[in-house]
């Protein structure tokens, strides 16, 4: 997620490659001041769940009018019908992760 809280913009996004896709909106979104990232380090998560996460992160953010969504933002709706198995724990812990931050979400 990438944020600018002065201005109230963000964007969100899901990526396979985390330092390529840095340095892509390094060089192309200008908005951003601080950037928020969530890793999987062992693979647990499918290319589906994380899509989910992106679309879920997206509808919460959306949903609490806090932010003003980048229109690049794209949300796979077809994810959440995949995945209706996968559990909200996960991004629930990136939510207390955003509360730790002082990022308002909700």
């Amino acid at each position: 997620m990438l944020i600018n809280r002065s201005k109230r913009r963000a964007y969100i996004g899901e990526t396979d490659d985390f330092l390529t896709r840095l340095n892509q909106h390094i060089a192309k979104k200008d908005f951003w001041t601080e950037a928020l990232a969530f890793i999987s380090t062992d693979d647990s998560l499918s290319k589906t769940e994380v899509q989910y996460l992106e679309s879920l992160a997206y509808k919460t953010a959306k949903n609490a009018h806090t932010y003003d969504l980048s229109e690049n933002s794209i949300i796979n709706t077809s994810a959440i019908e995949q995945i209706v198995h996968f559990e909200n724990g996960f991004f629930n812990n990136v939510c207390v992760v955003f509360m730790t931050t002082g990022t308002r979400y909700t």
